[in-house]
């Protein structure tokens, strides 16, 4: 099963079937360690009915938050590769993404430079794809990351 993100970017999952084989292959093998002998056939099939219906749902949650958050992801790469070639010719560092923030390191003469940039970029990340929404992007300067 496969799902594409807004940006055209496409997730494939896992077949559901391969992940309970593979799943059950472990819940076999810890049994075995511990009570010498294999799984019985009715606990196995009530494992396997309980886990098929665990993943299906598992699977249709995923397909219905990954066009969204695969797209946000698509966003803020596609803002990072902009930045780079600004940036880093600038001595701005580039850290760390967490979720959907970029986290930079710049001298302090710089601060303004790069949150105007940066707010620039990704704006235009969104832009490109929703012309006629207006797009935000927050940005902060601070001495260390943290989440508020």
């Amino acid at each position: 099963m496969c799902v594409r993100t807004m940006a055209g970017r496409l997730i494939e999952f896992e077949n559901p079937e391969s992940t309970l084989e593979r799943q059950m292959r472990g819940i076999k093998e810890k049994y075995k360690k511990k009570h010498g002998s294999g799984l019985p056939y009715l606990d196995e099939q009530n494992i396997r009915s309980d886990m098929r219906r665990g993943i299906k749902g598992s699977v249709k949650r995923q397909s219905k938050n990954y066009p969204i958050q695969g797209f946000c992801a698509d966003l803020v790469k596609i803002a990072m590769g902009n930045l780079f070639p600004i940036l880093e010719p600038l001595g701005v560092k580039f850290i760390a993404t967490v979720h959907d923030e970029l986290v930079f390191e710049c001298d302090e003469g710089q601060t303004a430079l790069v949150r105007e940039t940066v707010e620039k970029e990704m704006i235009a990340a969104g832009n490109g794809y929703f012309p006629d929404i207006p797009c935000k992007a927050e940005v902060f300067d601070e001495t260390y990351w943290h989440k508020e």
